[in-house]
């Protein structure tokens, strides 16, 4: 039998619809990995800043819209693709 293929499921709501509650059922009941746009953009503010942008809503916020703008939006596809290369030992059973 062949092995799925990979799968991946993006989550997207507002503030406090249960899309931290979803992707943890989903790790825990699945082994989904999970890439969190909100660790992406405190690692791309250490790379650019030298240091972590304050977790308040509005700073995190803009911080992502100026990536969005600086990158075309690339940020968070080039942020899964090397998940998804790093995750390549765990073949086609890895789920993001």
């Amino acid at each position: 039998m062949q092995g799925l293929a990979k799968q991946i499921v993006l989550l997207s709501g507002s503030i406090s619809a249960g899309k931290t509650s979803l992707s943890t059922r989903l790790k825990e009941q699945f082994a989904f990995h999970v890439l969190k746009t909100k660790e992406v953009i405190q690692s791309l503010a250490r790379q650019k800043f030298g240091q972590e942008i304050e977790s308040e809503r509005r700073a995190m916020q803009k911080f992502g819209e100026d990536l969005d703008k600086d990158t075309k939006g690339r940020w968070v596809r080039d942020s899964l693709s090397r998940l998804i290369r790093d995750l390549g030992a765990a073949g086609p059973e890895a789920m993001l």
